[in-house]
This record gives C-alpha cells, structure tokens and sequence, in this order.
C-alpha cells in the first residue's frame, strides 16, 4: 500500500476500505506469525531433547569399547567404536547449533516483528477510532454554535491529530507489506539452508568411516564362522567319520565292478557294411603358402587317390595324392578350428576343413576304405605291440580330468571363506553355485536346484567340465564378498550342519530368491547405469553387486545407441562378465538402435569364442535376425572375410532348418490323425444307426476309402452293401404303407 497525502487529506471512503483490506491482511500474517512461532518452539525442544538422548547413546558406546567386551580383533573394534561414538557427538553438537540458529533467526525476529511492526498498527488504529468519534461530536457542537471560536480551534486541533494519525497508520501498513515479502521469507530459506548444511556434514562425517566399517563386517563375518566351527567340532568329526567310509564303500564297488567288467565276454563284431571309395565335393584347404588362408577347393576321390585343382598364376593344375599309403587323423575342435581333418602322405599333407561334422565323417570314412589295410591298422599312432589285442578301456581321459577337477577345488577353497558352505558353513564344499559365485554343500546344492535355474544355477566342481571365464568368476567373487552383500541384513540364526532341511530351505529361499538380507539401495535406474559403467571400467565384482541388488542386465541405454550391457560387455570382450551376464538372465537376441544382436557385435569385432558360445545357446534363430542394412550376422562374416564365423553359422542354419521341417512334418502327422479319429467316430455314430444284422462283423472296422471325407458322403458307400440296402428299401416300404394307412383313417 502506498503513501498518498492527497488520498488521506481527502479521507474518501474509498481510500477507508482499502485501509480496511489491508489491515485484514495484516490480521491473517499475525495469526500464521503465531502458528510459526508455536510450532518452531515445540520443534526446538524436541531437537534439543533428541540431541540428548543422542548424546547419551554415543556415551554407551564409548563405556561399550572401555568394557573390551569382545575377545578377538579388540584393537580394531575398540578405534571403531571410538570414533563412531566421535562421529554422533560431532552430529549431535552439529544439531544443537543448527537449533540454536532456528531460534536466533526465526524466533526472536519474528516476535520482534510482532511487537515493533504489527503493534503500532493496531495502536493507530485504537487511536483513528476514538479520533474519529471526538471529530463527528466537535463537529456536530460547532454546528449548532456557530461563532464559537474555542470550538472550531478544538475541532482543527482534533482533525490534525486524526491527519497524522491516519499517515502513521497508512505507513506502517506500506512497511509491513515491503517487509514480510524478503524478511520472512529469506529467514525461512536460512533455516532450510542450515538444514542442508547439517545433513551434508553428517553425511560427508559418516563416509569417512564407511571403508573401515565394510573391512570390519568381512573380518567379523570369518569371526563368527570360527565361532560356530568351534560350537560344531563334534558334529563335523562324526559326518567326516561317515564320508569316509562312504568313500570307502563306494571304492569298493567300483573295483568290484571293473572285476566283473573284465570276466565280461566282448562283444562279437559286427558285420562289414560295404565300403564307399569314391566321393567328390567341396573342401576348405589351408594353403601352403606364407599366408597360410583357407581357400576352397573342389576335392575327388576316385581309384585310391584324391585328386583338385589348383589355380595358381593363372594357371590350371591338377594335384594329386596316392592314398593307399596315406593316413587320415581328424583334428579335436577348438575356438578356431571346427570340422577339420589332416591327410598325412609321405611327401605332402592336406589340412581340410568341411562345413558339417557329418560330412567331415564321411569323407573321413572314404579316404579309410582306401587306404591299405596294413597301413591303415597304423594310423596317426602306433600302439605298443606287448599290449593284448583286446580293446583297453580308455582310462587316461577320466584321470586327466579328475585331476583338473581336483586342482579347480583347491583352487576355489584356498579363497577367503570357501573353504565352507556358504549357507550352512560345512566343510569342504563341492558344488557351486554359478549364479551367485558361491560353494554349497550336498545338502544346499539340493536346495538350490529347487528355485530353478534362472535363480541358482548348481554346477559340480568335480564331474563338471570348467571353463576359464567361469573358474574367473568364482576366484573374483567367493562366498565372504557374496554373503556380505546378501547377508547384510540378516537378523536370524543361519543354518548349521544339525539344522533340519525346512530350516535350510526357509532360509536359502529368502536369502537367494526373495533377497530378504539385502540392504535396499537407489533407484532401478541408477543400478542400470552403474551396472553400464562398471563394464566399462572391467569390473566383475561391481557388476555382481548391481545385479544382485536388481539391475536389469536388458537395459537399453539411450546414450548409447541403446546397446545393453551384453552388447557393451562383447565390445569391451571381457569372458568373466559376458559369461556373468549370460548366466543373470541377458537376452542374446535383443537388438540395439541398429537393429544389431549380440551375436552381430561378435562377428563385427571378430570373436570367434563368443560367436561360438551364442550357438551353443541357441542364439541362430529361424529365420536369423538381420540388422538395419538387412544383414544377417551369416552375410556381415561372409562380408568381413571372417571363414571360421561362416562356417559355424552355416552349420548351424542348416541344422535349425531340419529342425523346423522335422517339427513341420510331425505337426502334418498330428493333423492327419486328428482327422482320421474324427472320421472314424462319425462312422461308429452311422454305424450305431443301422441293425444289427446289417453291421460289420469285426469291433474295428476299417474306414472307408479317403474319397469319402465327410458323413453326408458315408451314404453312397455304405448303401454299396447289399444288407444295407435291403434294410433301407425295407424302412421306405413301412414308411409309405404307414402313410397310406394314416390317409385311409382321415377319410
């Protein structure tokens, strides 16, 4: 409200009533002022209040570490406990301060505010009234006495009053109103400022302290598994008693049932089919050359030698090889050699490679029947003639991979806290979780398959085949990294060796499947993105860390052409954290702003394993997915030059569309005979119609012919039996002779 000397000299009624408004703002501000005032007091003795019994609390912690009531790790537990109880008296001493400003700048201002600024205007307006009443009764005297002159000065001396009166009342109006828009706001914008400082210095005091928190959770957590090994000693010593005679009985069956393997009469052999020696088609060849490229050939065989051409300089050559005094050795698969085979000769070899493993067998098969029977006894390796010509059971492979097996096992238990379960801390586990990166027991492991795959994938450590991306992953994580994270939270008993199987089974569900003992954490947004970041930083135990805590590993991210974390992960081609990924549930056919799958990054960065690993996952659908250029991942290997991607794809092609036709044919099948039932029921409902001389004979009789498909058709075919068509003529007969009576009675 504005000061107007003009408007107040006039003293219209207008001018009043806007007086009036402002002064019933001003009523409204006095009343929220109280309320502010009120409740910041209350405020005020509750914080104090709290910060009391804070103190107190950090006080029972410092009597707590002077007891030295722990008896392992004191010193380290003592200093923690030292300055946690620093830390929330720092915190404390923080609040005090932080309410101490609340009632300097809030408080007390306001209440100042109230008394200085608000009171004058109410004082004004008492005195305005009774002005206003001393005015209308001079001024009523003065009328009725005209040439009064000691009235007529009271009556100017009372409307100068009433003037100046009205100006100071207009004035503290105006100030009120400039005041409470920056005053009161600013000091309530000070008070949230301070808010925010005393959270900021909490937070940035306790983070301080948050890495020696997290080293002293690990080292408890091998404390308290010592501790129940020790309540467990009997107990363990008993079943370690039972394993081993365990062991021993099964040692003995088995040697018993090699004895009886070896009394067991051999098999008679079988009879010869007839040998194919002839064969001609396509071949990969590795070239003899510097470069040493696989270039396709068209191969013959025919007249104990293999015969192709050679195209060298533009010149045409046919190159051939005695195969009677040959040998043939096929070639184990690996990561970049698939489907090959080696021709040995005495002055040349041959190293080819076929496009199936089938075709590879028949060649293989062929150049065999053609080589000399002497010779081809030989082979690749010559067996020691004072061995018995019985066949010997094959014993090398099986040791050689029980000893890797054995090697994995102490590889994993010399890891901090696997030498235990991970839920029921028995010893010596050798099963695996691969899902979670821990060791479990026999018990647990049985547990474990019944929340299924996509929750817990179980894997023997001795009987399985491991390879180097998953023996990664268990070295990196390891049952004390993942019980702290999923044990964080845990309150309950975990299960020991004499706990019952339900007991187990509770807790092995709420720790795994509904992730009770995780500790909640920030948004799904925010794990997807740090799960985005840490692959692209290398690490496996932070990517672990967000997908426990519910990252989904199928996030698109938007800056980055929408590629999900397995499509960053191939990029960056880390073995541990795409197989991690694998495992956790990432689609392999899910595609990016490009129209790319997984298995499209693989072959654009030329990585064999991983196209190999997609296979074997069932990733070539059909029909193959294609890219925003229509390219299937098959076309930008053959575009790329990439031989061993092609090769493996095609294969894989060929094998899913045999697979689709066989699933076709089998599903024509399953119609037909559908149809069939179908027809055969409509005869037996015709067949219940006729009598019973007229029947077949036999309970199943055969259909009819397919030329008669519907029941409307069964009429002709069935009126072709002689029986049949006695009975029908017989009913039409009775059918007319009723007709013919019903007509006789009408008349």
């Amino acid at each position: 409200m504005e000061v107007n000397i003009e408007e107040i000299c006039q003293d219209s009624p207008q001018f009043n009533l806007k007086i009036k408004k402002h002064e019933q703002e001003v009523e409204v501000l006095l009343e929220n002022l109280i309320r502010i005032l009120q409740v910041s007091q209350k405020f005020t003795k509750s914080a104090t209040k709290f910060s009391n019994i804070g103190n107190e609390f950090a006080n029972e912690i410092t009597n707590f570490q002077a007891n030295k009531i722990t008896t392992t790790l004191d010193n380290q537990v003592s200093s923690l406990l030292q300055t946690c109880s620093l830390k929330l008296q720092e915190i404390n001493q923080t609040r005090v301060l932080i309410f101490t400003q609340i009632e300097n700048l809030l408080v007390q201002p306001v209440e100042e505010f109230i008394t200085n600024d608000i009171g004058p205007v109410k004082r004004a307006r008492l005195k305005l009234d009774q002005l206003t009443i001393e005015k209308k009764s001079l001024t009523k005297k003065v009328q009725e006495q005209k040439n009064n002159r000691e009235l007529i000065t009271q009556l100017g001396e009372i409307e100068k009053q009433y003037l100046l009166t009205k100006f100071e009342l207009v004035s503290n109006l105006h100030k009120i109103q400039a005041k409470k828009k920056f005053d009161m706001v600013e000091r309530i914008a000070a008070i949230i400022y301070s808010q925010l400082t005393f959270f900021h210095s909490g937070y940035d005091s306790l983070t301080e302290i948050e890495n020696q928190m997290r080293d002293l959770v690990l080292e408890l957590e091998g404390v308290k598994v010592n501790y129940e090994k020790k309540i467990q000693e009997d107990n363990q010593k008993k079943q370690n008693l039972l394993t081993i005679l365990e062991e021993k009985k099964k040692k003995s069956a088995i040697q018993q049932k090699k004895q009886t393997q070896r009394l067991r009469p051999q098999p008679q052999p079988q009879q010869k089919k007839q040998k194919v020696m002839e064969k001609k088609g396509s071949l990969f060849k590795k070239s003899e050359s510097g470069n040493k490229e696989w270039e396709k050939k068209f191969f013959s065989i025919k007249n104990n030698r293999i015969y192709y051409i050679n195209t060298q300089n533009n010149s045409r050559k046919i190159e051939s090889l005695d195969l009677r005094l040959c040998t043939v050795k096929q070639i184990n698969d690996n990561n970049t050699n698939r489907n090959c085979f080696e021709v040995l000769g005495k002055e040349k070899k041959y190293l080819l490679q076929s496009e199936t493993s089938q075709e590879r067998l028949d060649w293989i098969e062929v150049i065999k029947n053609n080589i000399l029977p002497s010779h081809n006894q030989e082979g690749t390796t010559k067996p020691n003639t004072t061995q018995s010509t019985r066949p010997q059971p094959k014993k090398t492979i099986p040791n050689q991979n029980n000893e890797k097996n054995l090697q994995i096992l102490k590889l994993f238990q010399t890891i901090r806290g696997n030498n235990i379960c991970a839920d029921c801390s028995r010893e010596n586990p050798q099963w695996c979780s691969i899902t979670h990166g821990v060791l479990i027991c026999d018990d647990c492991s049985s547990i474990h398959r019944t929340l299924g795959e996509d929750i817990s994938k179980v894997k023997s450590i001795l009987s399985s085949e491991w390879k180097e991306e998953s023996i990664e992953l268990i070295k990196e994580l390891g049952n004390l990294r993942v019980n702290s994270i999923y044990e964080r939270k845990l309150i309950r008993r975990k299960p020991t060796i004499n706990s019952v199987l339900d007991y187990k089974k509770t807790f092995i569900t709420e720790k795994y499947k509904e992730k009770k003992y995780l500790q909640k954490l920030g948004s799904s947004a925010e794990l997807n993105e740090k799960l985005y970041n840490s692959i692209q930083n290398n690490k496996l135990f932070d990517s672990f860390f967000c997908i426990a805590y519910g990252a989904n590993p199928n996030w698109k991210n938007a800056k980055r052409q929408n590629q999900t974390s397995l499509h960053h992960a191939i990029a960056s081609c880390n073995k541990s954290i795409i197989n991690l990924l694998l495992i956790s549930g990432s689609r392999f056919d899910i595609i990016d702003s490009n129209m790319q799958t997984p298995l499209h990054i693989a072959v654009k960065n030329r990585k064999i394993e991983l196209v190999k690993r997609f296979i074997d996952l069932g990733h070539w659908l059909f029909p193959p997915a294609v890219d925003q250029n229509f390219k299937t991942a098959y076309n930008l290997a053959q575009e790329l030059n990439f031989t061993e991607a092609c090769l493996l794809l095609k294969d894989s092609y060929q094998k899913e569309k045999s697979i689709k036709k066989i699933e076709m044919k089998q599903q024509d099948q399953r119609l037909f005979q559908q149809q069939e039932l179908e027809l055969n029921e409509k005869r037996k409902q015709f067949l219940s119609l006729l009598p019973m001389n007229t029947r077949p004979k036999n309970d199943a009789p055969e259909l009819p012919p397919k030329k008669y498909q519907d029941f409307d058709s069964l009429w002709p075919y069935y009126l072709t039996n002689p029986l049949v068509k006695e009975f029908v003529s017989s009913v039409g007969e009775q059918i007319k002779t009723t007709k013919q009576n019903k007509t006789v009675v009408k008349k």
